[in-house]
């Protein structure tokens, strides 16, 4: 009778440590896809961080042009 208990027992630990195992795993692939989503995320931010960036090289260029312009403009016409 006790070893029936034990072998019941160690089937139930090992089915428990099996499950354990099982989720584990899933978990560690479930982390795995949201790091690739968020190295992504962050490419994508990157990508849109250098365009803002040009963006507003291109702005300021053009805002130290305009006084400049107003200048010739107002010293032409005088």
């Amino acid at each position: 009778m006790e070893e029936f208990e034990n072998s019941e027992f160690e089937s139930a630990v090992g089915k428990s440590f099996d499950e354990i195992s099982r989720k584990i795993k899933a978990t560690k692939t479930e982390l795995d896809n949201y790091q690739e989503h968020l190295e992504d995320a962050e490419n994508s931010l990157n990508i849109i961080q250098e365009d803002v960036d040009e963006k507003i090289k291109s702005m300021y260029k053009r805002s130290q042009f305009i006084p400049l312009l107003i200048d010739f403009i107002i010293f032409t016409s005088i």
